[in-house]
């Protein structure tokens, strides 16, 4: 067997492989989905391809040549579809006859290979996409296998001639060259599918977002809306709650001062009972309005000396009490970023809370410290004072939720909550431990500490 048939047979492979990445990067499937336009053209870019492959056959005999047109109409029939297909058969087609000597066989291994790519492709049942080596070497030999039966239209003193030479080198090396066409074709198809994908993906990113952006729109607009109502309400409690209020007060002292004499002891303690009654009402208008003002105050960020706040706080909270029943102890804190004015009310609450709540003990210890665990500064104020049950400690920080009754300890049960509003208002938490009759401690952190060269000397929590 000549070494020429197989030197000739790879040549073309060569070339086609090499013809077939130029197609790749030159068209791509959608065009040939765009139309009949698109559709045409392309036919006539494969046929042209295929000419130029016929222009540099292996010349088995006078008037008989061999070349690799058969995998590439085979392959378009596989993947191109119908008409770009019929095109390019009859482009190849064509130029075979032009070509001259045995152009009946030659065109017929046109037509063959072409339809045999379009019946595959047709009743094939799974996408093309996921076409195996095994397959498309399959394929391949079921192409070339028929090309070979047609040689058998030669002329008789020439088949068995041409057969003996040609039929180990096509059946050796076209097969696997279908093999290798078609797994370019393969990658091209997982390509666009992944591309088709993403272009999905995108689009329906792009319409969730319009969407998102609708529904925000929407929900700022009725936040907007609550927000008035909110401000309008706040109005409402602050004059219209408070002016009944003042005048019970009011006609009840003057009751109780121009019909004093006339009241009995009973009475007498009924008009300070509504009068103390009315103050509550008061200092919980007073809360709940300051609750509901930081729910839509937007907080300053400044640096805040934590410190110099707590002192302050402090002596505010202790100025009606005798401080010399209190050892209150102050440590260095480091300083935080926040709004001043929300702190110093944070600061004021719980430390009101360790005075009121020990305000039964002979001597009271009241601590303010920080610690640093992992990278939170956790700030605390601590008191031996009543304590509390842990089974109920998630009920500390709700508004009007109370461990201990009014007749313990006066307040209108607001206070922790507006401790809470405040310290997520600066995107921190707060939580507390205590026990029944020996103290309570109220750790907050707050979202964004400032870290300063004393902040590296705190005291690390171990767990």
């Amino acid at each position: 067997m000549a070494d020429s048939v197989f030197f000739g047979l790879v040549h073309n492979a060569v070339l086609l492989l090499a013809l077939a990445l130029i197609y790749d990067v030159m068209i791509s499937r959608d065009a040939i989905r765009a139309g009949w336009p698109g559709r045409l053209g392309s036919g006539v870019l494969i046929g042209l391809l295929g000419v130029v492959l016929m222009l540099n056959p292996w010349h088995c005999l006078p008037g008989i040549f061999f070349d690799s047109r058969s995998v590439l109409l085979a392959i378009s029939g596989l993947f191109f579809g119908v008409v770009p297909t019929l095109v390019a058969m009859a482009v190849t087609a064509a130029w075979r006859f032009i070509q001259g000597g045995a152009a009946g066989t030659g065109t017929a291994v046109i037509f063959a290979s072409g339809l045999i790519g379009l019946a595959w492709g047709r009743f094939r049942c799974r996408p093309l996409w996921d076409l195996s080596p095994r397959e498309l070497y399959l394929f391949g030999w079921v192409v070339h296998g028929v090309m070979l039966l047609l040689l058998l239209t030669l002329p008789g003193e020439v088949v068995w001639q041409v057969l003996g030479r040609v039929a180990l080198p096509v059946l050796a090396i076209n097969p696997l060259l279908t093999m290798l066409l078609g797994l370019l074709m393969v990658n091209r198809l997982k390509r666009q599918q992944i591309d088709s994908e993403l272009l999905r993906s995108a689009e329906e990113i792009r319409r969730l977002n319009i969407s998102l952006e609708e529904r925000v729109r929407e929900r700022t607009t009725e936040l907007e809306a609550a927000n008035r109502e909110l401000e309008s309400f706040a109005y409402s409690v602050s004059h219209d709650l408070r002016a009944p209020l003042r005048a019970i007060d009011g006609f009840t002292r003057i009751l109780s001062e121009v019909q004093g004499a006339r009241l009995t002891d009973e009475g007498r303690r009924l008009c300070a009972l509504v009068r103390d009654n009315t103050r509550r009402m008061t200092a919980m208008i007073d809360d709940l309005l300051t609750l509901s003002r930081l729910g839509w105050a937007t907080p300053r960020s400044t640096k805040v000396d934590m410190t110099a706040l707590a002192g302050e706080a402090f002596r505010e909270v202790t100025q009606m009490e005798p401080t010399q029943r209190i050892d209150f102890r102050l440590e260095d804190l480091p300083p935080a970023l926040g709004d001043p004015r929300l702190l110093r009310h944070l600061w004021s609450n719980l430390l009101a809370n360790a005075v009121k709540f020990s305000s039964r003990r002979g001597r009271a210890n009241i601590v303010v410290a920080a610690e640093r665990r992992g990278d939170a500064v956790v700030y605390r104020v601590e008191d031996d004072g009543a304590g509390f049950d842990m089974r109920y400690a998630d009920k500390l920080f709700g508004v009007f939720q109370r461990l201990h009754g009014a007749e313990e300890f006066e307040g209108t049960g607001v206070g922790l909550a507006i401790c809470r509003r405040i310290v997520e208002r600066h995107g921190g938490r707060i939580w507390a431990e205590g026990r029944p009759g020996q103290g309570a401690t109220f750790f907050f952190t707050l979202g964004s500490e400032v870290a300063t060269n004393g902040s590296d000397s705190l005291p690390t929590a171990i767990a």
